[in-house]
């Protein structure tokens, strides 16, 4: 048992308005807890909800490398009232990262890359632009996976559904300040460059990803969402997650709708994502309990489809510092085989938490429609202290 506290980087928080509803779709129901234990006393999940104001939400709990339940709660819009079940899609933001520097590192294992080159070696539409800094040290495609890469631009604010939406290489290209302004350029975020010496320090890069998101279409001569159900989401079975950005088809018939402030739906429902590497993933917690536990069954040797075990180790083992993997944060990975993967995301009217243990065969996922992490973060320890995951 580790003795160790668990505190997830979770970085926003807002205000909304809950609509609990009765439990809905569940798997293996009975095992569904009835109360959590917040601060010494019991709660429901909904009441968690109405006091965060989440108006939906959905929870898988890993188990021994299985789903030991799942279920959703509320509804994917206060203006709808229609209920989020298992098949209702959400807005991953984040980790949507996880699984992009899972394709990489397949293509890596593939031999298509090598992750220690300098990424500009394997883009061809566009490249990373000469800085003093990338003078003296290129951009490594690792760089780009574990945040190292000196590459700016933290995160995306996305596009409504009446703006122009721009290419991926008119976001890499982006807008100063005063061209966001006067709206002279599709772009609502600066460009990309380097601003700081690569492989030096940590520093979180959605930029970053953005480039790790068009090196892979090059490698792949293909667009983004097509890789990636072509190396990650169809092997895992993933059939009710895409990167489409803006979704279209019958998937889009199933998405909840974001709320960023209280009662109040995001205007067109939800943003759109061209920076799909960094934030585009739709997905159901159904689906990625299949991803982290791929990577479990990696990491036991018991054959994970997509890593071998050597890579799924390389993934969730330190690099720039103890916390940080390839494309993904760590908590408690002093040695390889201990320890948590998890990582977190925000979307305008979305947050997301992701979390599995490295031996141990657990973890928990959890989607909402609301830009509430705290919730997530209280629910997630709620669960380790539950299930004994680890002690606090």
């Amino acid at each position: 048992m580790l003795k160790k506290t668990l505190t997830l980087t979770l970085l926003f928080a807002s205000n909304a308005i809950a609509q609990p509803q009765e439990d809905q779709k569940s798997t293996q129901p009975d095992l569904v807890p009835q109360y959590f234990k917040i601060n010494g006393v019991d709660k429901t999940f909904e009441e968690r909800m109405k006091h965060y104001g989440v108006p939906g939400a959905s929870i898988v709990v890993i188990q021994n490398r299985k789903v030991l339940w799942s279920q959703s709660y509320g509804v994917k819009s206060v203006k709808t009232k229609a209920r989020v079940d298992r098949d209702t899609l959400f807005q991953a933001a984040s980790i949507s990262k996880t699984l992009t520097a899972m394709a990489a590192l397949k293509f890596s294992q593939e031999g298509k890359l090598n992750i220690d080159e300098p990424a500009n070696r394997y883009l061809t539409s566009w490249k990373i632009p000469t800085h003093k800094y990338s003078k003296k040290s290129p951009v490594l495609v690792k760089q780009l996976i574990n945040h190292s890469s000196g590459l700016s631009v933290h995160g995306f604010a996305g596009y409504n559904s009446e703006e122009p939406i721009p290419s991926l290489i008119e976001v890499l290209d982006g807008a100063s300040g005063f061209e966001q302004l006067l709206g002279s350029k599709k772009a609502n975020s600066a460009p990309v460059v380097v601003d700081n010496l690569p492989g030096e320090k940590f520093t979180y890069s959605g930029g970053g990803y953005s480039v790790l998101q068009q090196l892979l279409s090059d490698i792949e001569h293909s667009n983004f969402e097509g890789l990636m159900e072509d190396n990650v989401l169809a092997p895992l079975n993933m059939h009710h997650s895409s990167y489409q950005q803006p979704l279209t088809g019958k998937l889009s018939l199933l998405t909840a709708t974001g709320h960023p402030k209280t009662e109040k739906p995001l205007d067109g429902n939800y943003h759109i994502y061209p920076e799909q590497a960094a934030a585009g993933l739709w997905t159901t917690t159904q689906d990625l309990a299949k991803f982290v536990i791929d990577i479990q069954s990696s990491l036991s040797g018991d054959g994970g489809i997509i890593l071998s075990k050597k890579t799924a180790n390389a993934m969730t083992s330190p690099t720039t510092n103890t916390r940080v993997g390839l494309g993904f944060f760590l908590k408690g990975a002093q040695s390889k085989d201990s320890g948590y993967f998890l990582h977190d995301g925000w979307n305008e009217g979305f947050s997301s938490t992701l979390l599995g243990h490295k031996s141990d065969g657990y973890g928990v996922i959890i989607l909402t429609n609301a830009n509430q992490p705290s919730f997530n973060n209280e629910m997630v320890l709620s669960i380790i202290q539950k299930y004994s995951w680890l002690e606090i």
